[in-house]
């Protein structure tokens, strides 16, 4: 049982254990449309993911060592932008 100890409330996760109470009066008491919270954490992972790309381009694109571009050469493709796209 020692195993689970961390599933209980405590100063590390109890801002978890307030939304997901939060969550649970919405839905059973307030009325809320459980459609619209699946819609609303699936929005918010699409947007996360999408500004994630942009930190992640910018990344690679801003590759500039003491202010200059490193001496390597870049040879970015269609196909780097497109894995970085994907991940």
């Amino acid at each position: 049982m020692k195993s689970f100890q961390f599933l209980l409330p405590n100063k590390q996760n109890y801002v978890v254990w307030l939304s997901a109470i939060n969550l649970l009066i919405g839905v059973f008491f307030w009325k809320w449309r459980t459609e619209a919270i699946i819609f609303a954490f699936l929005w918010e992972t699409a947007v996360l993911g999408i500004l994630h790309i942009f930190k992640l381009y910018g990344t690679l694109i801003g590759d500039k060592p003491n202010g200059e571009h490193s001496k390597r050469p870049q040879k970015y493709t269609d196909w780097d932008f497109r894995f970085l796209c994907l991940y």
